[in-house]
């Protein structure tokens, strides 16, 4: 397991402050419920949360995502990191609690791009990385790092984790692409740059396996997108390094907005995506990644529209699966919950509060090429609402780079080989670079 990061233990009671490493008593579900209940702002009124009236928010949104617990003292848990892992029954979880959901929606079957997941090239072979919680590991307490069948694995939601946003909506929070393309800073964040590439088709999702690297940023992403513009409602997911959320490792992450980013949220903080897979942990670390001419390691990531909910497919080391899905209902039956209008795959960096902007990819620029920049590759698009069915591979018809002497993109429509349409990008950053 020399390959893999060291198991650390997680957060710990709520009105403790120690850095997780310094922990050394495993909290329990129960004790956790049972520390949530007690907090108050005193205890953390030196963090970054804006007032105690922010708090009491942050307080009683966690309570109510767990309201639907029924037995605290049967979940297991393991330590992953800094952040515990809760495994919570499906039909307990809060979106399926919080939206009143009584039978889960069928998942469909995963579309197919007619291309290999792990090609070699140049010699290099490409890995696919693994769940962590397919492994077999143990947390430094014993616990197995893994959740049974009937349940999800779940990060758990702490007054300790939410305290470092001002309030609730900025703990949910990610800008508006669009918005701050056109230079219309929100004050509510910090700058963002971009190297990304959009396929202006109709389509009902989209796949691309994308290649896994620890950039050193504040916050840094490679992802897709799924679009509608009015209202602009999205669908997203990928891997992130985002050091207010959580640390400087990449963690796997989706997001929605059904309301051109006003609400909505990342993984499973607030109600909204329902997972039926126990493999998967949404917002968790992802060991090995790729290294400079080394083994690239990567996953597929697909995004399918069927029958009105948006359905999460991920691949690893092993074959793709259905991990959960955004339902209709959440986007109040909206257009996106119909088709979307257009399809983007890149990179996103935003600046840190000194206005620096860290490494988009590898920090590499394309021109690096295999080995050293950053690529997705196998990217299609789903032309139809079915199950199954083939996709159609992306154009990438229209470039956007904020700045090309920070982070640039490469494309390469499908020319008949192995990756079908892939595309190289990154860039070192720097200042100046919004």
């Amino acid at each position: 397991m020399g390959l893999f990061l060291a198991l650390l233990l997680g957060s710990a009671a709520l009105n403790a402050h120690a850095a997780p490493a310094e922990r050394d008593t495993f909290v329990s579900f129960s004790q956790f419920l049972t520390d949530t209940n007690k907090v108050s702002y005193a205890g953390f009124e030196t963090t970054s949360v804006a007032s105690e009236a922010a708090f009491k928010e942050i307080h009683g949104h966690i309570l109510k995502m767990y309201s639907g617990i029924k037995n605290p003292q049967k979940i297991q848990s393991f330590a992953l990191d800094d952040d515990y892992g809760d495994c919570i029954p499906i039909s307990e979880q809060p979106s399926v609690h919080l939206q009143g959901i009584k039978e889960l929606a069928p998942p469909p079957a995963a579309g197919n791009g007619n291309a290999t997941d792990s090609p070699s090239i140049d010699g290099g072979q490409l890995q696919g990385a693994p769940s962590m919680l397919s492994l077999g590991l143990k947390d430094r307490f014993g616990n197995a790092v893994q959740c049974p069948a009937g349940t999800i694995p779940m990060q758990r939601l702490t007054a300790e984790r939410l305290t470092r946003f001002k309030n609730l909506t900025d703990f949910f929070r990610k800008p508006n692409p669009d918005e701050l393309d056109d230079r219309k800073i929100s004050r509510r964040a910090l700058p963002h740059s971009y190297a990304r590439v959009t396929d202006t088709v109709t389509n009902f999702g989209g796949n691309s396996w994308l290649n896994l690297w620890q950039p050193s940023a504040y916050f840094s992403i490679s992802q897709h997108w799924y679009v509608v513009n009015v209202p602009h409602q999205t669908v997203e997911g990928g891997w992130t390094v985002n050091r207010q959320k959580w640390d400087g490792k990449p963690r796997l992450f989706i997001f929605w907005t059904p309301d051109d980013y006003a609400t909505g949220c990342w993984n499973l903080d607030c109600s909204g995506f329902v997972q039926t897979n126990n493999n998967w942990h949404l917002g968790g670390p992802w060991s090995p990644v790729s290294t400079r001419d080394g083994t690239q390691y990567g996953f597929t990531l697909q995004w399918k529209l069927y029958r009105g909910n948006w359905w999460l497919f991920l691949a690893g080391s092993g074959s793709i699966e259905a991990v959960g899905y955004y339902p209709a209902s959440i986007y109040k039956n909206g257009p996106i919950t119909q088709k979307a209008d257009f399809a983007k795959w890149g990179g996103e960096v935003a600046a840190d509060s000194s206005g620096s902007f860290g490494e988009m990819g590898s920090g590499k620029f394309p021109s690096e090429g295999f080995g050293r920049a950053a690529y997705q590759q196998t990217v299609f698009t789903l032309p139809k609402d079915e199950d199954g069915g083939s996709g159609v591979w992306a154009k990438l018809q229209s470039l956007h780079i904020t700045k090309a002497s920070c982070y640039s993109i490469k494309t390469t429509p499908n020319d008949g080989g192995s990756w079908g349409s892939y595309f190289y990008f990154g860039g070192p950053g720097g200042s100046g670079c919004a």
